[in-house]
């Protein structure tokens, strides 16, 4: 008798199970577990897709005390009016090429305020452009740590857009 009425909640569940599913959005092009190792912890993370996930951004933020450190990805579709060129210049002149990182991948220091310190990567796979940018702030980060970190990241975003 009590399989009878407990019959009904479970095809809910499984009814329900699909639209739980659907309401999580995480990142396409990089899980948070990889995000966390990364940035040294336990990443928040925040994603936003166009309606046919083909482009948008990941942001993974993880935080100890006072330190804070964000990985943060975007990935747009080029279109005949946009450049990979102007994309590019996010750069600014004075890029560091990356040769195996997708097509015209580059290199560059980024700070948004004082007190942090950071890289990023702006590179182009087919008609995807993209931007992996790694901030630290609160702590010591030698820059040749967050290049090594952020080359890892820019490699495993370029190889999903493959």
């Amino acid at each position: 008798m009590n399989r009878l009425r407990t019959l009904p909640l479970v095809f809910s569940l499984a009814l329900a199970l699909p639209a739980i599913a659907a309401a999580r959005q995480d990142c396409p092009w990089l899980n948070a577990a990889t995000a966390g190792g990364l940035l040294d912890g336990e990443v928040t993370s925040a994603t936003q897709l166009s309606k046919t996930g083909v482009a948008g951004s990941c942001d993974f933020t993880s935080r100890e005390g006072s330190a804070t450190a964000r990985l943060f990805i975007q990935v747009v579709m080029l279109t005949a009016s946009q450049t990979y060129a102007a994309y590019q210049a996010q750069c600014g002149p004075h890029a560091t090429p990356l040769k195996t990182i997708g097509n015209e991948a580059v290199l560059c220091p980024y700070t948004s305020t004082p007190g942090e310190s950071g890289q990023q990567v702006v590179g182009r796979v087919r008609n995807h452009a993209f931007l992996v940018r790694l901030t630290v702030r609160g702590r010591a980060a030698p820059a040749i740590l967050l290049q090594e970190k952020i080359r890892e990241a820019a490699e495993q975003i370029a190889g999903s857009l493959f």
